[in-house]
C-alpha cells in the first residue's frame, strides 16, 4: 500500500537525522491516497507535526509546472508562444494589453 511505503520512507529520513519532521499528502482523482506525518517541526521546542502544520516550501512547484507545460506542448494542448496574460489577464504588467 502506498500509504505504508511513504510512511516508511519519511520515518527513515527522520531516523537518519536528515529531517526533523515531514508531512506528505497525495491526492489522486480527488481522493486522498497518502496522508502521513512524522516527528516534530523543529528540535526546540519540540512541536509535533500534524496535518495542519505549515512547512516552508519555496520554489517547489516550478519543476513540476515546467514538466506539465512541456507535456501539454508536446501533445498539442498548449502553444509554447502563448503569453500567460492571455489565459491569466491579471498577471499582465500594468499597461499591457492582451
Amino acid at each position: 500500500m502506498i500509504q505504508e511505503r511513504v510512511k516508511n520512507l519519511i520515518d527513515s529520513a527522520v531516523e537518519s537525522g536528515e529531517e526533523t519532521g515531514i508531512q506528505v499528502a497525495g491526492v489522486v482523482d480527488g481522493s486522498i491516497v497518502v496522508n502521513a506525518v512524522v516527528r516534530v517541526t523543529d528540535p526546540t521546542p519540540a512541536r509535533p507535526v500534524s496535518a495542519q502544520t505549515f512547512f516552508f516550501a519555496a520554489s517547489t512547484s516550478k519543476g513540476l509546472t515546467s514538466a506539465v507545460a512541456h507535456a501539454l506542448i508536446a501533445r498539442g494542448h498548449l502553444d509554447d508562444d502563448l503569453r500567460i496574460a492571455e489565459v491569466w489577464p491579471s498577471s499582465a504588467p500594468t499597461g499591457w494589453t492582451v
